[in-house]
């Protein structure tokens, strides 16, 4: 059996492209943790080169929630953190508190129905970019000091 797009991986390897790592070194991350998580986002695609683009603007989000999803228990292993870290317009801000909703690390919070933000806290992962509805949320690069 191939996928729609004859990958000759199919089967083998968990996620097109193809470099991705296979089903077995999957199971073997997974199987050294008690609990996880497995994403099937359904999208039907039908040509090749839109659905690269695609899988890996999905990818790209995915590796940027890593630090959300996957970190050490034990104090002495922290998460690091990302490369990118928050930047919001705050004069935009309409205060709907959605991004503080998603925001693992409590980097951001509602303060007499204002936002706050505690850059220091913020790991990049850019979920509160994605529910944000004004858009006054993106992501720059961290400056390490």
């Amino acid at each position: 059996m191939k996928c729609i797009f004859g990958c000759p991986a199919y089967g083998k390897k968990a996620c097109y492209p193809s470099n991705m790592p296979s089903v077995a070194e999957c199971k073997n991350f997974l199987d050294e943790y008690i609990e996880g998580v497995v994403f099937h986002i359904p999208k039907k695609i039908s040509d090749k080169e839109e659905y690269i683009t695609w899988s890996n603007e999905i990818n790209t989000k995915l590796l940027n929630v890593d630090c959300c999803c996957f970190f050490s228990d034990r104090a002495s292993e922290p998460a690091d953190k990302g490369v990118s870290i928050e930047k919001t317009d705050l004069d935009s801000c309409i205060g709907c508190g959605l991004c503080v909703d998603v925001c693992y690390f409590k980097a951001r919070k509602m303060e007499d129905g204002n936002l706050t933000i505690e850059r220091e806290a913020c790991y990049g992962c850019g979920l509160c970019v994605d529910v944000c509805p004004v858009n006054c949320i993106t992501m720059e690069e961290r400056i390490s000091g």
